[in-house]
């Protein structure tokens, strides 16, 4: 009776494993659009995996943003002009807050110290396929 108690427990905390609630991913996206800086910039690496990966070089200058891309692959291919579509940070948020509403059996967030919006994401989606781990990270960001 205790195993079947222990195992219970065990892994329903799987079940929703989110460090974040809904709301707090709410208000931490509202505080980022408040309080977002006129011009940064920001390297952001995503789709960390056994089928390589992406770094984005974004920057944001005056509110409008520029983008160029590098993908890794075993290699590294030529960097190339990028479109800045889901790079920004308020919609790096949202896909955070999507992510959930999906639901994962665990995931991570860091916030950046300083500027409090989502400087790491890692995800365990909950799905039926295997190996689709979710993850981005923002690094390298400087206001100028």
């Amino acid at each position: 009776m205790k195993i079947t108690i222990f195992t219970l427990l065990f892994f329903s905390c799987f079940a929703f494993c989110s460090e974040l609630s809904q709301s707090q991913l709410t208000d931490l996206k509202k505080n980022w659009l408040l309080n977002e800086p006129k011009s940064y910039r920001y390297t952001l690496m995503h789709g960390v995996g056994p089928f390589g990966y992406t770094i984005e070089k974004i920057v944001i200058r005056n509110g409008k943003c520029t983008a160029r891309s590098q993908f890794i692959f075993g290699k590294r291919h030529p960097w190339k002009k990028s479109s800045c579509e889901g790079h920004t940070i308020h919609e790096l948020i949202t896909s955070v807050q999507e992510q959930e509403l999906k639901g994962v059996f665990s995931s991570k967030i860091l916030i950046h110290e300083k500027y409090g919006f989502i400087s790491s994401y890692s995800a365990d989606p909950k799905t039926d396929a295997s190996d689709q781990d979710w993850h981005f990270e923002v690094s390298g960001f400087t206001v100028n």
